[in-house]
């Protein structure tokens, strides 16, 4: 069975966007990755990082937050929450969970609220 990796990373993609409180998702790939990703591929690369490591998929995705410091790692495990749920949809016969590291940059302010 062929794994779609970028498959998962963009359903990654979706449900981190889909967290209350997250309010971006950006490029989990170190930029020089990104850079020869884009010589060789259409653009439409997913932004979370999904590997296969021995028999576990390592997935990293990279969210900003607009939160205090508490709220910002609540929100932080829910969306790891989100991404094994998506790993395990994916993968269902798998037997190693998959390691799920979620970067946080905080922000301000959320989007709309800066805006006047």
């Amino acid at each position: 069975m062929s794994e779609d990796l970028d498959g998962i990373a963009r359903e990654v993609d979706r449900a981190a966007r889909a967290v209350v409180g997250v309010e971006d998702v950006y490029s989990a790939r170190p930029l020089v990755a990104r850079a020869a990703r884009r010589l060789v591929d259409d653009g439409d690369e997913p932004l979370a990082l999904v590997r296969r490591q021995g028999d576990a998929l390592e997935v990293t995705v990279s969210v900003a937050i607009a939160a205090d410091r508490v709220a910002a790692a609540e929100v932080a495990a829910i969306v790891a929450e989100a991404v094994h749920a998506v790993v395990a949809s994916a993968e269902a016969s798998q037997s190693l969970p998959p390691r799920v590291r979620v970067r946080v940059s905080r922000v301000l302010a959320a989007r709309d609220a800066g805006a006047r």
